[in-house]
């Protein structure tokens, strides 16, 4: 099932579900993000689990060409890790589980573009607030 939103609808998406601290976000900065949310979706978002694996593209407006949500009642920081090394991040699988517990955002590929990327989307989100 597809839903449209517009640009304001699908920030208001993004946002509650940043504050609900409840999903996985993984925001599509690169082809990374596309190969990562591919392995979340086949290993733990199959069958009815699939309603609480999203992914919202972004149009024109949007600093981003998609971001994946992926509720955490599905998937525990541990396993996260756990695939992150599989497909090929660096780390400490136990070290990046624990790091994990702390976040909700996973940014892949050259992290100072990431940072860069992901710095411009937060400005982006945000732009509705300063116009109101």
């Amino acid at each position: 099932m597809f839903d449209l939103l517009t640009q304001d609808g699908a920030k208001i998406m993004i946002r509650d579900r940043m504050a609900s601290r409840d999903w996985w976000i993984v925001p599509w900065l690169n082809r990374d993000a596309g190969v990562l949310s591919q392995a979340i979706e086949e290993r733990h978002y199959d069958g009815t689990a699939n309603a609480d694996f999203q992914i919202l593209c972004g149009g024109p407006w949007a600093p981003i060409f998609a971001v994946s949500f992926a509720h955490k009642r599905h998937m525990s920081a541990s396993e996260l890790a756990k695939l992150l090394v599989e497909v090929g991040f660096d780390g400490d699988g136990r070290e990046l589980g624990r790091q994990l517990e702390q976040m909700d955002i996973i940014a892949v590929g050259d992290q100072a573009e990431a940072a860069r990327r992901v710095l411009a989307w937060q400005s982006w989100l945000s732009e509705a607030d300063r116009r109101n």
